[in-house]
């Protein structure tokens, strides 16, 4: 009884207990939600229909499918849109409708500045095609008939499942790899490291195609400068605004043969502090990935696991010999170089190394 007073109450929101069936909605939502739920739901009812062989579900459940397939593409086509909006690439947002084609167009007409991104786009071309040719405004796959009376989806009479699965599944990938592409976009863009025809990515692309700088104006130069203005459609200009960046960023100036100076680690310290590291790491046993000796008793696996007799000597080396602001730096770089951070935030990430190292006051100032 009490079960029913509280569905009567509200039979959809009311009543929590089942703790581990509630959903995040509303407040706690994200539209990320909404781009992922409608495509995941459109694959679900497909694959429910063939996978349990509910023959007699194909007529009732194929527009539901196709609806939440187009549904899911609107929603992703406005998300890339607005996300790329704030991230400076497009000028503003599409109008409000619900024209798959249009959006779609705004998209693969744009200078979007990333090849990449530029790819995924062409890629969704058959699949807003489709979509948009049964369904051009989100009308015909809700209602069995239009604004003026006339019959939905008139012009067709078969649909296969099995098809709309295949098709959503294929769409719902590529709309992912752009959804996740526009983010790492929005990352790369922070840098600074683009030009308005090419992104970070694609300068470091551009970059391996350049011969080392102390060649640039040579033959093989004006080979691979050629090549690069092909694939990028870009003119001259256009390329030595890209060389430009490319002579600027840590990483991407390393790939054409120039060093960039750190803040305070020297070269004989860096040359030091990779020797000590080498002691505390020695070099992996032949054809073992781990370096273990797996027919080593326990005692010998035990020493070579606790490497605490060489670690304290290094780090003691390590200190004794850098300064606090060269310790910092050498972390710093190692953070860069494990996590893959962006070179270009060199200096401050130091900064926030420098305010944080423990060690700037165990080891003394010098």
């Amino acid at each position: 009884m009490a079960k029913n007073e509280d569905m009567a109450a509200d039979p959809f929101f009311g009543g929590l207990e089942n703790t581990e069936w509630n959903a995040c909605i509303g407040t706690q939502a994200t539209e990320e939600n909404y781009v992922d739920g409608y495509i995941e739901a459109a694959i679900e009812l497909a694959s429910a229909v063939i996978d349990k062989n509910l023959v007699g579900s194909r007529d009732t459940l194929a527009m539901p499918i196709l609806y939440n397939a187009r549904h899911g593409l609107e929603l992703s086509l406005k998300y890339a849109i607005g996300q790329l909006v704030d991230q400076g690439v497009l000028p503003s947002r599409h109008e409000v409708n619900h024209d798959v084609m249009s959006h779609w167009r705004l998209l693969d007409r744009a200078q979007l500045g990333d090849e990449a991104l530029c790819k995924i786009v062409r890629a969704l071309g058959p699949f807003v095609t489709s979509l948009a040719q049964i369904d051009d405004d989100g009308q015909a796959l809700r209602y069995p008939e239009d604004r003026e009376g006339n019959k939905s989806l008139e012009d067709r009479s078969l649909a296969n499942i099995v098809r709309m699965r295949n098709g959503v599944t294929i769409m719902g990938k590529i709309l992912e790899q752009m959804k996740y592409r526009i983010k790492d976009l929005g990352e790369e863009r922070a840098t600074g490291s683009y030009t308005a025809e090419c992104s970070r990515k694609d300068l470091l692309a551009i970059a391996d195609m350049l011969p080392p700088a102390s060649e640039w104006g040579e033959a093989p130069f004006l080979v691979a400068k050629a090549a690069v203005m092909e694939r990028f459609s870009i003119g001259s200009r256009k390329f030595s605004a890209a060389a430009d960046v490319i002579k600027k960023s840590p990483e991407m100036r390393l790939k054409i043969g120039l060093q960039s100076d750190l803040a305070y680690l020297t070269d004989a310290h860096a040359v030091f502090a990779i020797e000590q590291w080498a002691l505390r790491h020695p070099p992996k046993a032949p054809g073992n990935p781990l370096g273990l000796d797996y027919f080593a008793s326990r005692a010998q696996l035990r020493t070579m696991l606790d490497r605490t007799d060489v670690a304290g000597p290094v780090n003691d080396a390590i200190i004794a010999t850098l300064s606090p602001d060269e310790i910092a730096d050498l972390a710093t770089i190692f953070q860069i170089g494990r996590e893959k951070w962006f070179g270009e935030h060199y200096a401050e990430d130091l900064e926030r190394t420098r305010n944080a190292t423990p060690w700037a006051t165990a080891s003394g100032s010098r």
